[in-house]
């Protein structure tokens, strides 16, 4: 098993301008580590990324913890629409551990696609008998 990787003080984020909701989660939830919007990586602070991969189908995501990069890098990859989105709750309610002010995350990969591709239920009339 891999070890958990820190993040602490400055982080930079990318793609928040494409991501304006994942980003707003991210700091929500963390709102103890200090955040910065990039469009680049810095080579001194601990990243985390948001993109889009449309080739993973809708409301389907990649959590990469890479414990090899230096500084530490966070990437969430998501199919359209929704992915990112489910990407960064999946960071934020399953995969930290707080310790003082700065976050702990298992290094490794997660992957994960919805069985449905939209999770709503929606029929023509109201004779649904739940």
């Amino acid at each position: 098993m891999a070890a958990p990787i820190r993040l602490e003080g400055p982080i930079a984020l990318l793609g928040a301008g494409d991501h304006p909701h994942a980003a707003r989660r991210l700091r929500e939830a963390f709102s103890f580590l200090e955040w910065h919007e990039v469009s680049r990586p810095s080579p001194e602070a601990p990243s985390v990324r948001l993109r889009l991969d449309p080739a993973l189908p809708e409301g389907a995501f990649w959590l990469t913890i890479d414990e090899a990069a230096q500084p530490p890098v966070i990437d969430i990859a998501g199919g359209p629409f929704s992915g990112v989105i489910y990407g960064a709750e999946e960071l934020i309610q399953r995969r930290f551990r707080r310790v003082g002010k700065a976050l702990e995350v298992q290094a490794g990969q997660v992957r994960q696609a919805p069985g449905l591709p939209y999770r709503t239920f929606w029929t023509w009339d109201h004779s649904t008998n739940w």
